[in-house]
């Protein structure tokens, strides 16, 4: 109650409870949270992590108050205003020491040689990659390990074979050290939208307000008039 009187006020103060996914975690978050700290020093601000059913019932519980996630399955999205605020572009990774590391122009076809460490069964990365694979050549890219976490990701590509689906921004800290690096192709990987997701009709405070204008500024669209012209065939859901 103190920090709605405070927001009452124009004061940013308390708490903002941000679920992220995994792209939020390593692309965007760590600065977004830096700014904020720094910007508005009476703001805390709590992740929570896990999988998008579970941060969308907190959500719809008041325990979270934001979500920056992939757009997500809409069936998901009933009472959640959805606000995209950058497109975000996929690529293939593998380690420096991979038989694909180096080798230019190839063509899809050439990664379904080997395993790729597949994004969780049911999630919105998952499902982009297959409706990939099935457009490119009919073929799904096959793998035994599933995950989304980065740290995890990362270990598993370094002194393997194995190929990783994920955003282009983040293993950008790698490419000077260049221990993971991404494939050189003869397409464009697709992309995902990137959105933050609230409770329909919720009155936010000015913490979580001032939290989310540092998002935004984060995640950097080239423009809001190109991100929404890409958007056009899935308007956001209210």
């Amino acid at each position: 109650m103190f920090d709605d009187v405070q927001s009452a006020q124009g004061v940013s103060t308390g708490l903002v409870c941000v679920g992220g996914l995994a792209y939020s975690r390593s692309a965007v978050l760590p600065e977004a949270i830096k700014r904020t700290l720094t910007q508005h020093p009476q703001i805390i601000v709590r992740t929570v992590e896990g999988p998008i059913e579970t941060l969308l019932a907190s959500l719809h519980g008041g325990e979270v108050d934001v979500i920056i996630c992939a757009y997500p399955d809409r069936t998901l999205l009933e009472g959640i205003k959805v606000e995209p605020i950058a497109l975000d572009p996929m690529g293939f990774f593998v380690s420096r020491d991979h038989p694909l590391a180096g080798k230019n122009h190839l063509p899809a076809k050439a990664m379904l040689d080997f395993p790729f460490i597949l994004p969780p069964a049911g999630s919105m990365t998952r499902k982009l990659l297959e409706d990939f694979f099935l457009k490119t050549g009919g073929t799904l890219p096959r793998g035994r390990a599933e995950t989304s976490s980065y740290s995890v990701v990362r270990n598993l590509l370094l002194g393997s074979n194995h190929i990783a689906f994920r955003s282009m921004r983040e293993f950008a800290s790698e490419y000077p050290d260049e221990k993971i690096v991404p494939i050189n192709l003869d397409f464009t990987p697709p992309h995902r939208t990137i959105c933050l997701l609230q409770r329909s009709g919720t009155s936010l405070t000015a913490a979580v307000r001032d939290f989310l204008d540092v998002v935004r500024h984060v995640a950097e669209p080239n423009s809001q008039a190109v991100l929404h012209q890409a958007l056009a065939p899935e308007p956001p859901v209210a």
